[in-house]
């Protein structure tokens, strides 16, 4: 009867779901009234939801989700404005607790993080891609109207 009670309770115990939640993302969105937030991630290239919140009259959130490791998530607003742009902050998620407060208007520009450090280094490297992305259409402009002028000194 022990052995029989024991095997049970080793089974319920392991049953038991032990994923819980270990990633926190919480903070405010200025100026909204009403709105959908989800916490996502990509799984083999799908974007699924792990957390959602539904706001009304207040912009204060908590989201929450169990993850193995760091990587990257995103923070979705559907304001069911019919505009899907400008709705989306990425942000490198971590173990413990994260704090993202933005304003409505500018949801995806004016975010600031904090209580992950990978992401300041996230928007570093963001930053730096935007710049050398300018400098490149810079350089095609300069190539294009050096073809349309037939100046073969400045194409080279």
């Amino acid at each position: 009867m022990k052995k029989a009670l024991i095997i049970i309770s080793t089974i319920i115990i392991m049953g038991c779901n032990s994923n819980i939640d270990n990633m926190s993302v919480s903070g405010n969105v200025d100026g909204l009234m009403k709105g959908t937030l989800f916490l996502q991630s990509q799984k083999d290239s799908v974007v699924v939801n792990l957390d959602s919140m539904y706001l009304k009259g207040d912009g204060n959130f908590k989201l929450s989700t169990y993850i193995n490791e760091p990587d990257i998530f995103y923070l979705y607003l559907d304001k069911q404005d019919g505009d899907s742009l400008n709705d989306i902050i990425t942000f490198f998620g971590n173990k413990g607790d994260i704090q993202i407060n933005t304003r409505l208007n500018t949801f995806d520009t004016s975010f600031e993080i904090s209580g992950s450090q990978n992401s300041e280094l996230l928007n570093e490297y963001n930053s730096i891609i935007r710049k050398y992305n300018m400098q490149n259409l810079d350089l095609l402009e300069i190539f294009y109207n050096a073809q349309i002028e037939n100046n073969q000194t400045r194409i080279d």
